[in-house]
């Protein structure tokens, strides 16, 4: 017989308003041939697949200050953990499924709820 997991749901209430507390890193792949399939994209945010070697080069690189955009490579970004408004499943250990981020490691407020619909209700009171 298997229980229930225990979980609540939680509203992201205040983010900060610098580059720093709600930022992790992230990669980007620079794909020059991106022109044959969308007009004027050739950077792909969360490429699909994860190459070692572009990887290891772009940790060769760190803090060179030129993007070659007519060579396929990988560089490192920052991206936002969470966004105002966003409504998460938390698990007992106080980690979102099904990706497992923690909000209380990061410069960001949270409310919790026992319902969705009071999530939802909230979340649209954050974002007005």
């Amino acid at each position: 017989m298997s229980s229930k997991p225990d979980i609540r749901f939680a509203v992201i209430t205040k983010i900060p308003n610098d580059h720093e507390g709600n930022y992790a890193t992230s990669e980007l792949v620079i794909y020059p041939n991106a022109s044959e399939h969308v007009a004027g994209a050739n950077i792909i945010v969360n490429p699909p697949e994860f190459d070692e070697s572009m990887f290891e080069d772009a940790l060769v690189r760190k803090g060179s200050n030129t993007i070659d955009l007519t060579k396929k490579q990988m560089v490192f970004c920052l991206i936002p953990v969470f966004r105002l408004g966003e409504i998460l499943i938390i698990n007992s250990y106080d980690r979102t499924i099904p990706d497992g981020r923690k909000p209380s490691k990061w410069d960001v407020n949270c409310e919790y709820f026992d319902t969705i619909e009071d999530a939802v209700k909230r979340a649209k009171e954050v974002q007005k």
